[in-house]
């Protein structure tokens, strides 16, 4: 079935990247599908691009130091602000920088890097990993368009409910 395909890609779905950094190994970026993580919240916010992965976190692994610097949301550029909004939403809570104070605290400080440089590296390796255009080079394309599945769509469809096309 066409979205049990969508739900095993939202739970494996991840790139890792290496990097010159000796606080850690790599980073391990895990991706998200919108119509996955609101399928089991009834708060769900679902993003402008809501057919595209979006960006759950950005992990240092394995994790050896930590800053100790707490996230602080005037230390975020304007632009860089606005190029997280777009990739990297909270689709549960709908408070952006809330995930992203959770995702530095929990994760960031283990960069050996600044907050800013932290997240201007996660929107880097964003652009490189490229997920939607990696499946769709493989032939699998994301679309806000449901699906019939023999012949019917598929049960409790809502017009905010985005499912895989062929």
């Amino acid at each position: 079935m066409a979205w049990m395909k969508l739900f095993v890609m939202f739970l494996f779905v991840t790139l890792i990247f290496t990097t010159n950094t000796q606080a850690f190994d790599a980073y391990l970026v895990a991706a998200q599908w919108p119509p996955a993580v609101c399928r089991s919240s009834n708060a769900c916010q679902n993003p402008i691009r809501g057919h595209s992965f979006t960006v759950h976190g950005v992990w240092p692994t394995p994790p050896k130091s930590s800053s100790l610097v707490k996230f602080k949301s005037n230390d975020i550029p304007d632009d860089q602000k606005a190029a997280l909004n777009r990739i990297w939403p909270d689709l549960k809570g709908g408070n952006n920088e809330k995930f992203w104070e959770h995702e530095w605290d929990n994760h960031g400080v283990f960069s050996g890097l600044s907050q800013v440089e932290y997240f201007w590296k996660c929107l880097q390796l964003w652009k490189i990993g490229n997920v939607d255009g990696r499946l769709a080079n493989a032939g699998i394309v994301t679309s806000n368009t449901p699906i019939l599945i023999n012949n019917t769509c598929r049960p409790k469809a809502t017009a905010k409910e985005l499912y895989w096309s062929t």
